[in-house]
């Protein structure tokens, strides 16, 4: 995670201050809130926002290697990010997160933000050995800048989306490896405004087979 930070600065992106130990310990009642996250951590635990001088005391205690960062509010978006064998980005797909659990969308809708899409390229452009789905994430915030928090070199959760949205990075990949050369257009002009919508459900079964 301070790496990526460090990389998008270094590269031009907007992206969170992270704090230091020494302006940690400086922090007063007027500099919160503020956002934490483990060093290692994933899928969201242990993230979440910091109100207090004596709230943060406690979580570092119990976690030394707590990251402690500005505060970002604003629309949350994942960008789906295609980068072909080459390592040319091909396509990227932004989806609105309008709702999480765990850590993943549970409801999202993909949106055809082309300064966003711009970014999300850019970004994959130039990240050094990029290769096959990046999942990046960026929140649009009050300004109508974007400040970019994550860089995941996997599918995110989320991905169904995308590719019911005509962005088929499975079949892509499956392609390349063959020697072909995709149809990177079909995902350049992937469906926006398509919605996704996740639910539990149960499976009754006879107890036997748990067994």
């Amino acid at each position: 995670k301070v790496a990526t930070a460090a990389f998008f600065r270094a590269k031009g992106f907007r992206t969170p201050q992270m704090l230091t130990d020494p302006e940690i310990s400086s922090l007063g009642p007027s500099d919160f809130p503020l956002f934490a996250k483990p060093a290692e951590g994933s899928s969201s635990i242990g993230a979440g926002v910091i109100k207090s001088v004596e709230e943060l005391r406690v979580r570092r205690a119990a976690d030394p290697s707590l990251v402690v960062m500005e505060l970002i509010r604003g629309e949350e978006y994942t960008i789906d990010v295609y980068v072909n064998f080459q390592g040319v980005p091909q396509c990227a797909v932004p989806r609105l997160r309008l709702e999480t659990r765990a850590g993943e969308i549970s409801k999202g809708i993909t949106v055809r933000n082309e300064a966003l899409i711009a970014l999300s390229l850019d970004v994959a452009r130039k990240l050094p050995g990029a290769i096959g789905c990046l999942t990046l994430q960026a929140f649009k915030v009050a300004d109508g800048g974007y400040v970019f928090i994550e860089i995941n070199a996997r599918f995110g959760g989320g991905y169904p989306l995308t590719w019911h949205a005509g962005a088929n990075f499975p079949r892509w990949m499956i392609e390349e490896a063959a020697g072909r050369v995709p149809d990177f257009a079909a995902g350049r002009a992937f469906k926006a405004n398509l919605g996704m919508l996740r639910y539990d459900d149960e499976i009754i079964v006879d107890g036997a087979l748990l067994k």
